[in-house]
Parts: structure tokens; C-alpha cells; sequence
């Protein structure tokens, strides 16, 4: 068995009110028979930008909010994987983190591909002016899945799944904060054409709803949700449309053995 959860959330500008919806998301996913091995979380997990004055709050290691996640999950006995603004070597990425079912942190990916977009009707996000951007892929193990790292507008660059599927994941995580309108024209397509193309699964936790700020009154920016799982033939394996909560999936890795040798398509790569 390969239980995972992935977990929806309304994160705001308040790293604490932020971590309470998080601490909610893993002792729910806790209580759950069977208790899920690694619950999943959303780009932005501790602290979402809403107004484009403010400045990005960062972690690390030693901030107090994640030793509290690492209580937690050292508690429940469950890995948490999470994405947010952190501090490494003097520099701030956009990152994702392991805590594992010990306590234990490890940073994992920093995003590679940086959100600099203007989209009619909407204000310009430049995530470049906040964030430095990665250098490389990145694998990590959680029970017998061996998962490969994005984040959020990485998933419009197929090349990085490219790489993971060359290396034999089983499933690629792309923890999101898609706006709504390209959420509706873009998101599951992007997500569904990743998990066929690299013939693995793709777990995708989103934030959902209205982000309301709590420092610049009156500002408010919006998320598309659909946290989603795809599985290597490219169904659907469950969706959470709205609202913040859990679902769950049970990855039978075998599908990706079956999927592979239908159409072996690691055998034909040319590039």
C-alpha cells in the first residue's frame, strides 16, 4: 500500500493562522484507517503573497513554525511534504521541504521555472523580484515511490518531467497556487498530459478559494483548487474541486509497470 493525502488550503499573510489550517490537514489525514504515509501540501504553504506591495516572509530550518510541523509529524508517525517561501545560504527560494514520519527536515527543490507573467485583466506577478531560482531536478523516496520534484508554473515545462521520467519515478508532485483563470483553461490538461507523457503518477496540491489579506485591507487574490491525482494512463484518480480539506490515494505502482509496457515508451526515447 501507498497511501498518500493531499491537502487543499486558503492560505493568507499569516504564517501562523497558515500553520493552524496546516496542523488541522495532518491530524485529520492522522486519524484516517489507514493512516496515510505522507501527507502532501500546496505552493505556499506558509505564507501566500496577496498584496504585490508586501514583502515575502520566508523560513528556515530553525523558524519555530517548522519545528512545530516536525512535532507533528513525528507525533502522528507521517511525512509532510510542503512548499513555501525559504531561506537558504543568505538567499530566498521558492521550496519544498520533507519533514519525515522521525522529525526530521530536509530541503528538497527549488523552483526552477519563475512565475514573471502579465495576464490581461489581472495585475503582473514577478516572482523573480522575490525569489532566486533553482538549478536542478530532484528525486526523493518515500516508502517504494521514488518522486520527482516540481513546483507549480513548472508544470508547463515538460522537459523537467522529461527528466524524471527518464529516471523511472512513479510519480511527480507539483504542489500549486494557480490562478483561476488559468486554472480553468490550462490546469488539468497541464496535469493529465505530465502523468500520460511520463507514465507515472502526478499529485498535484492546490490552494483554493479567495486569499483574503491580513495586512493590506481590502486585498484579495483568488485560487483555482482542483487538487487532483492522475495516474500513468492519465485518469483520474480523485479530485478535490473547492474548500479546504484532504483527499486520499491509494498509487499502486504496478499501474506504472503496465502502463510502461503497454507502450514502451522509455525504449523509444531518441532526445
Amino acid at each position: 500500500m501507498n497511501l498518500i493525502a493531499v491537502a487543499q488550503l486558503n492560505s493568507t499573510d499569516n504564517i501562523e493562522a497558515n500553520y493552524s489550517q496546516v496542523a488541522e490537514q495532518i491530524r485529520a489525514a492522522s486519524d484516517l484507517n489507514p493512516k496515510p504515509q505522507i501527507i502532501f501540501f500546496p505552493e505556499n504553504t506558509l505564507y501566500f503573497r496577496i498584496s504585490n506591495a508586501d514583502t515575502v516572509q520566508s523560513v528556515n530550518t530553525d523558524h519555530p513554525v517548522v519545528k512545530k510541523i516536525e512535532d507533528l509529524a513525528r507525533q502522528n508517525k507521517m511525512a509532510v511534504h510542503f512548499t513555501t517561501a525559504f531561506e537558504v545560504g543568505g538567499k530566498t527560494f521558492n521550496s519544498s521541504v520533507l519533514i519525515s514520519a522521525q522529525g526530521e527536515t530536509e530541503v528538497l527543490y527549488h523552483k526552477i521555472h519563475l512565475f514573471d507573467v502579465a495576464i490581461p485583466g489581472q495585475a503582473p506577478i514577478s516572482e523573480s523580484k522575490v525569489f532566486s531560482r533553482g538549478e536542478s531536478s530532484r528525486v526523493f523516496k518515500v516508502g517504494e515511490m521514488n518522486i520527482g520534484s516540481t513546483i507549480c508554473y513548472d508544470v508547463r515545462f515538460a522537459e523537467l518531467f522529461g527528466v524524471y521520467a527518464k529516471q523511472g519515478v512513479q510519480a511527480i508532485v507539483v504542489p500549486s497556487a494557480f490562478l483561476v483563470k488559468t486554472g480553468q483553461a490550462h490546469w488539468m490538461t497541464l496535469l493529465k498530459a505530465r502523468a500520460i507523457e511520463s507514465q507515472c503518477f502526478v499529485i498535484a496540491a492546490a490552494q483554493a478559494g479567495k486569499h483574503t489579506s491580513t495586512k493590506f485591507p481590502g486585498e484579495i487574490r483568488e485560487t483555482y483548487g482542483h487538487s487532483v491525482v492522475f495516474d500513468p494512463w492519465g485518469d483520474l484518480v480523485v479530485i478535490k474541486e473547492s474548500g479546504v480539506g484532504i483527499i486520499t490515494a491509494d498509487l499502486d505502482l504496478t499501474r506504472c509497470e503496465n502502463v510502461r509496457r503497454s507502450i514502451p515508451m522509455a525504449s523509444h526515447r531518441r532526445l
